[in-house]
Order: structure tokens, then sequence, then C-alpha cells
């Protein structure tokens, strides 16, 4: 018995010292820090260019190729917000870009355009710089009213052998002339010859029956009289002692 407790004092020593050492361990422990919570922050946009620049929208338009609802040319994305918030409705003039500084003439003595007539100007882009600027030009080495005239028996209100490409020229051009002697076989009578062909002379057609010659007649204020008076006998002499008009040619 004396044995057996002599055992479990010890034990209960050994047990309390175990249980003491515990605690002070555990009041001894520094308790470890959390990590912080990382704070977030979000990043910062780029700055926006500013919508502004020295160029007007005509200098946009010349050196980009730009123009209202029709083309952005050679504008990068900050051109484009300058120049709607310029609100531009501007287009290439003559000192632009060197694609799009075609004047109105320029296109017409490079592609034979004319009012009505887009000959061989076939960019859509060409086309719109004629629109937008009203031209009106022809050709600088397109024919002369004169020519057009002569080979095409043309004169005003008489389209005569003209296609519809030449009476657009003719419009274009605004001509008023008539067959000269250089002109249509047909219609390149002179005064007198039309006296001494038909037999005509002022106040009477005699055989001029043909309503194109007769228009030429008057037009050309014609005043001749037959070289051979057999075409019209006693009358041309009987015309001449009463004539009392200009020379007679």
């Amino acid at each position: 018995m004396r044995s057996t407790f002599n055992l479990i004092i010890p034990t209960l020593l050994v047990f309390t010292f175990f249980l003491v050492t515990i605690q002070i361990s555990q009041a001894l422990i520094i308790p470890s820090t959390p990590a912080p919570t990382p704070i977030y922050r979000p990043t910062p946009l780029p700055t926006p260019p500013a919508i502004s620049s020295s160029k007007t929208c005509q200098q946009i338009s010349n050196e980009y190729g730009t123009w209202h609802q029709v083309q952005w040319g050679k504008a990068d994305k900050i051109l484009q917000d300058v120049w709607a918030a310029k609100k531009c409705n501007t287009y290439p003039d003559d000192k632009g870009d060197s694609n799009y500084n075609w004047s109105c003439q320029k296109i017409s003595d490079t592609n034979g355009t004319y009012p009505k007539n887009w000959s061989r100007t076939t960019d859509i882009v060409m086309q719109e710089i004629w629109i937008r600027k009203s031209c009106t030009t022809v050709p600088s080495n397109s024919k002369t009213c004169q020519q057009i005239s002569n080979e095409y028996a043309t004169w005003p209100n008489h389209s005569g052998k003209a296609d519809a490409n030449v009476q657009s020229l003719w419009a274009a051009k605004k001509c008023n002339t008539y067959p000269d002697d250089k002109g249509d076989s047909n219609y390149n009578w002179s005064c007198q010859k039309i006296s001494d062909t038909n037999g005509t002379y002022p106040g009477n057609w005699s055989r001029t029956t043909d309503k194109v010659m007769q228009e030429i007649w008057i037009k050309k204020r014609c005043i001749t009289i037959p070289v051979e008076y057999s075409y019209c006998k006693s009358s041309c002499k009987d015309f001449l002692k009463t004539y009392s008009g200009p020379e007679i040619k």
C-alpha cells in the first residue's frame, strides 16, 4: 500500500509540472501578425489626346485628302476627332495632296471631262471632286465651237451630225456658231456658193428649197447674187436696179 502511494505521488508531480510548462509556453508565445490585405488601386486610364489642332479644316483636307461625308483620306483617329470637333465640311482644293488637288480644268484636261460627260473620269473620288466644285470646264484641247459647227453641221437649235457627247460639249461651251466655208461638205456653203448654185439672191430663194440652206443664208445675212445671171436672167438685173442695201459681193 505504501509503495503504491509512493509511486502515485511522483507521477502526479510530473503530470502537474508538464501542465504548468505547457501553460507557461502558451503564455510566452507571441501571436503572428496576419498578412495585410492588398488595397485595390485601379490602373489610371491614359490621358486622351486634346481635341485641338492648329490646322484649319482646309489644311486637313489638303494634307490628308479628307472631306465631308466622302472619305477620311490619310487622317488618323486623332485628326478625325479634330475634324469632328471643328465640324469641318471642306474638301481638298488646288493646294492639297497631289492625289486630290485637282482643279476643274485639270480634271477636264486630263480626263476629257466636261458637263454631262465623264469621259475617262471613272474614279469615284474624282467624280465627287467635280460635283462638289460644281465644275463646268471643258478640255483645253477640245474642239472649238467653229470646229464643231464645221465638222458636225451644228449650229444653235440644230445638232446636225453631233452625237450626245458632242452636243454636251457644244452646250458646255455655250456655242452659237454656224458652219463656215471650211465645214462639212454639205453645209460649208458660202453665200456666194448658195447664190451661184441655186440662183439665190436677197428676196428670192429660187431653187434654195433646203430649209438648212435657207437657215445658213439667213444666219450669214447673205446678200450675194449669182455670178452668172443665167440663173435669174433679167430678174437679177431688175433686182440690182432697185436694190439700195449694203454692197453686194
